[in-house]
């Protein structure tokens, strides 16, 4: 890698890939696809996601309660930040499940966000082949 370049070089010895630093560059890559509107997304992976999120979001709120940062206002930042982001990533996650199923966004008007009917169709079986919105995950490279 060139001196002065941004990224990781794989060769490099100083990254060994034990099981903590596999897991982080997975999530980091899962968590930045998470912001794209295309795509599917697994029922696996729906469920990991929103596990993992809520742990990091959980985290984030207990980890200022207990820095006690005496600043009002930037609890509210840190807070309305971390509920927006989480809820965005929510959205985005819902629309490539839907994906997943061959349905669009316009499936969940008949019922909305706030239906349980909306969720519980979320954990349906995704489409074993590919449709218009890409190969399933057990065939995407």
């Amino acid at each position: 890698m060139a001196r002065g370049s941004i990224g990781f070089d794989k060769n490099d010895a100083r990254l060994k890939d034990g099981p903590l630093m596999l897991f982080a560059k997975e999530y980091a890559n899962f968590f930045i696809k998470q912001f794209q509107l295309g795509g599917r997304l697994s029922r696996l992976d729906f469920i990991r996601f929103a596990i993992v999120t809520q742990i990091i979001v959980f985290s984030i709120l207990v980890l200022m309660k207990d820095l006690d940062l005496n600043n009002q206002r930037l609890e509210n930042i840190i807070s309305n930040y971390t509920a927006v982001i989480s809820i965005l990533l929510f959205i985005f996650s819902i629309i490539r499940r839907l994906h997943d199923m061959g349905k669009s966004v316009l499936s969940l008007f008949p019922f909305g966000l706030t239906s349980p009917l909306t969720y519980l169709g979320l954990f349906g079986k995704g489409e074993p082949f590919q449709n218009k919105y890409g190969p399933p995950k057990s065939i995407e490279v």
